[in-house]
């Protein structure tokens, strides 16, 4: 299994946006058939670390601190982690070290105790795991185990999302989030309409949390004034995340648990995702179940998982290009 790698990241420009402050989300949205889209920006210089293809034998890396919330076992066990992901045009792996448990009384634990776990990991970390990625990607609704609202929406092999072509008009950029039209199969049909209690948010979820290509200062500033626009999204001002930045926060709705995550003001940047599906590739890290690094005997006692939630995910850095892949591979 692999040992612990080393990250090189560019830091990511420091250029200073405004962000429209527009309380409940849009009123409307630009008129069917209105005239052509404003095409990207070609002359906006290109975020570090995002280059306009990536060719074949090279990855995007990217790492983020995380906090997993487990459902079944008498509420939820929270498991710190972090993550580290390599992304290609044909595959995603993901690396995985896992940290002690976190529970929310004493009686959980004891729980967790009775049922042959440790409150460390116990088997080799970090965790590794490759997965493919689905041609032209594509999403799916899951049911979560999660108590709250939190989102549903889980992204399958959408790889690295080229957003070069996106546009750049903040409100064009927010009404094609809203309705599926931008031109991206994995998040416009994946999320359909209805399917999910804020689509356009869902979908500008995905996006933000995916290794980009063609990503320049001019789309990260649209995509800021856009989640300000779509549609029932709650701004929710200042907010301090899991790592202590602060930046703004906006949620998809006012419910408890909705998904949410916060920007930088200043950039645009992504410094925290709350309230999402963990996903399968964080499972299949977690040797097929989350319980799994934990089990003392080798099993997973007679803790049953039933859903898994990410409460933060935090980027560290910025994202990079390697041509170093991970040394783990695919399960024999």
């Amino acid at each position: 299994m692999a040992g612990v790698v080393v990250l090189a990241v560019a830091a990511a420009a420091a250029v200073v946006l405004a962000v429209a402050d527009h309380g409940g989300g849009r009123q409307g949205g630009p008129a069917a058939g209105g005239g052509p889209q404003p095409a990207p920006s070609r002359t906006s210089p290109l975020v570090p670390g995002s280059p306009r293809s990536l060719p074949p034998g090279r990855y995007l890396l990217t790492q983020a601190s995380v906090k997993i919330a487990v459902h079944g076992m008498g509420g939820a066990v929270t498991l710190p982690a972090l993550a580290q992901q390599w992304t290609s045009q044909s595959v995603t792996c993901l690396q995985v070290a896992f940290g002690a448990p976190e529970f929310t009384s004493g009686a959980q634990r004891s729980a967790w105790l009775a049922t042959g776990l440790s409150t460390a990991p116990r088997i080799a970390q970090p965790q590794g795991f490759c997965s493919e990625n689905i041609p032209g990607g594509g999403a799916t609704m899951v049911r979560s185990g999660s108590p709250n609202h939190s989102s549903t929406v889980l992204p399958l092999g959408l790889g690295v999302v080229d957003v070069g072509n996106l546009p750049t008009d903040p409100s064009v950029l927010a009404h094609d989030l809203d309705v599926g039209r931008a031109g991206r199969a994995g998040f416009d049909l994946g999320v359909a309409q209805g399917s999910a209690g804020n689509p356009g948010f869902e979908r500008a979820l995905i996006l933000l949390r995916s290794p980009k290509l063609g990503e320049t200062v001019a789309f990260r500033s649209a995509l800021l004034r856009a989640v300000s626009l779509l549609h029932g999204v709650v701004r929710r001002g200042h907010t301090r995340t899991a790592l202590g930045r602060v930046g703004i926060g906006f949620a998809a709705g006012r419910s408890p648990g909705s998904p949410a995550f916060v920007l930088d003001p200043r950039t645009g940047a992504l410094l925290e995702a709350r309230n999402f599906e963990a996903g399968s590739l964080y499972q299949s890290v977690g040797m097929m179940t989350f319980w799994k690094p934990y089990a003392m005997t080798g099993g997973s006692g007679n803790a049953a998982a039933a859903g898994q939630t990410t409460l933060a995910f935090d980027p560290i850095g910025g994202q990079g290009v390697v041509d170093t892949p991970p040394r783990f591979g695919f399960p024999g």
